[in-house]
């Protein structure tokens, strides 16, 4: 039975894993950004799903070059409206270009509260050309004090910036945003961002347990580890929990024999895909040994199966005993419990 326990254990955990590596943003969408500064009138934004392929990127350079010819071609057209806020540039994989102008005087910009806010935290300057590569879904935002400060970017080689980033395998992984400079001729580095990657909870629990054909209030203590991505988006969680249990044998209608039973437990959660945050849908496995002085569950293990949800959980335990339960000839037992957190 032990041999059948711990096999059923590490399919569990096999399981959870496959869970969360199903849940890669969790149904919301992330975006990776480098920030470029070209000088104190340029600023440019390199946008993309994930920094480990944006950086295998090798088409900046072409696509700041074509981008710079078309507009400029576009610019001899007296009906180009060359001084527009924010002017987009659509390149496809089949060849086709497609230069599109916001022009305030005829049409009312859509307000876009993300893009508003992001502005004012980076100081963005007002005049922004969008390059969008259809083919990888990446951007180039350009960010100028002036249209005529584009022609800063005729020597910059933003490959080169990108490889700069490339260098460094452990901050594509841990963080989300990375910012670099252009100064005397050369690119460095500014300290990286990522939200907090990792959350500690302390947890007391209170619930009501069924073993067997027995019902008994149970409270206790849980210790969570939480492991966040560089998004700050929940993953799994390790954590141990500590929980008493209330017996007593009933007869004449009346209570006595009263005893108390502890349990010690170590287990491991993932988050359930769709779920958006810490308070969201978990599924677990949780692996605990009763001790008690006497009594049905003294000195048993047991192999339990958790469902949480926000404060609510639901738990499935399996009981073995290798001597066999009081007055009971079964060496298996089977438990629900319910339980909040407080």
């Amino acid at each position: 039975m032990k041999k059948q326990l711990l096999s059923v254990l590490m399919l569990v955990c096999s399981l959870c894993v496959k869970i969360a590596a199903q849940n890669p943003s969790s149904n919301v969408s992330f975006q990776d950004t480098i920030i470029i500064n070209i000088s104190a009138n340029i600023k440019i934004l390199y946008i993309g799903n994930d920094l480990r392929d944006m950086v295998k990127f090798k088409n900046a350079d072409s696509l700041k070059t074509i981008f710079m010819s078309d507009l400029q071609k576009a610019k001899e057209n007296e009906t180009f409206p060359a001084e527009s806020k924010m002017i987009h540039y659509f390149v496809h994989p089949n060849g086709k270009r497609r230069l599109k102008a916001e022009n305030d005087d005829y049409q009312a910009p859509d307000l876009n509260v993300e893009i508003e806010i992001r502005a004012m935290n980076l100081n963005l300057p007002a005049f922004v050309y969008m390059i969008h590569d259809v083919f990888t879904g990446y951007q180039l935002q350009i960010y100028l004090n002036d249209p005529k400060d584009i022609v800063e970017l005729e020597e910059i080689r933003l490959n080169e910036a990108i490889r700069l980033i490339a260098a460094d395998k452990k901050e594509l992984r841990k963080y989300f945003t990375i910012e670099e400079k252009f100064e005397y001729g050369q690119w460095s580095k500014i300290q990286p961002f990522s939200k907090k990657p990792m959350f500690f909870g302390i947890d007391p629990v209170l619930g009501v347990c069924v073993f067997g054909s027995k019902i008994t209030p149970e409270i206790g203590i849980e210790f969570s580890y939480v492991f966040r991505d560089k998004y700050s988006v929940s993953r799994f969680k390790i954590g141990a929990a500590s929980r008493t249990y209330f017996f007593s044998e009933y007869a004449a209608k009346e209570f006595f024999n009263f005893y108390l039973v502890d349990s010690y437990n170590l287990n491991f959660h993932a988050l359930i895909p769709n779920s958006k945050s810490s308070v969201g849908k978990w599924a677990g496995v949780e692996f605990g040994f009763f001790s008690a002085k006497g009594g049905f569950l003294a000195n048993n293990y047991k192999l339990g199966f958790i469902y949480a949800y926000d404060f609510f959980q639901i738990g499935f335990d399996i009981i073995n005993s290798s001597i066999g339960f009081k007055n009971n000839t079964d060496k298996v037992l089977y438990a629900f419990t319910m339980r909040f957190s407080l």
